[in-house]
């Protein structure tokens, strides 16, 4: 249940950000290099946020946690490479239109982590928690 509900809330974060894709092709980085860099810093920071998420909970948490991480990894790659093949080409490489999108749902995912797992003082709607300090 708590896999499926996972899964339904990403999906819905990520189609809330395709137009915000669309919108802003001018923000893809003109090389391949650049977007594989601006991927692997916010990749680093999902690292960051995954194992914050992962220290105050219960081993049964931290197994669903895990399992719906992996499957949001593959979930991102995927949706990544729709987009990719969309934009540059029909076959699939890894160019900066596919780290531009991985990039993208991995600051999403950040954002998500953080509201689910009350990382941050703000709720996912935008909306400050009583009782957290920022």
């Amino acid at each position: 249940m708590t896999i499926r509900l996972t899964i339904h809330i990403t999906t819905a974060l990520f189609i809330i950000c395709i137009p915000t894709i669309g919108k802003t092709q001018d923000a893809v980085p003109k090389t391949t290099e650049e977007a594989r860099r601006k991927f692997e810093a916010a990749d680093a920071e999902l690292n960051k946020i995954y194992l914050q998420c992962w220290a105050g909970e219960t081993v049964q948490s931290q197994a669903t946690l895990q399992k719906a991480q992996r499957m949001w990894v593959e979930y991102r790659d995927l949706n990544a490479a729709a987009f990719q093949t969309g934009e540059s080409s029909r076959r699939r490489i890894n160019d900066e239109y596919y780290f531009y999108a991985r990039t993208i749902l991995t600051q999403s995912r950040i954002k998500e982590l953080k509201a689910l797992f009350y990382l941050s003082p703000f709720n996912a709607d935008g909306i400050r928690r009583k009782g957290i300090d920022p």
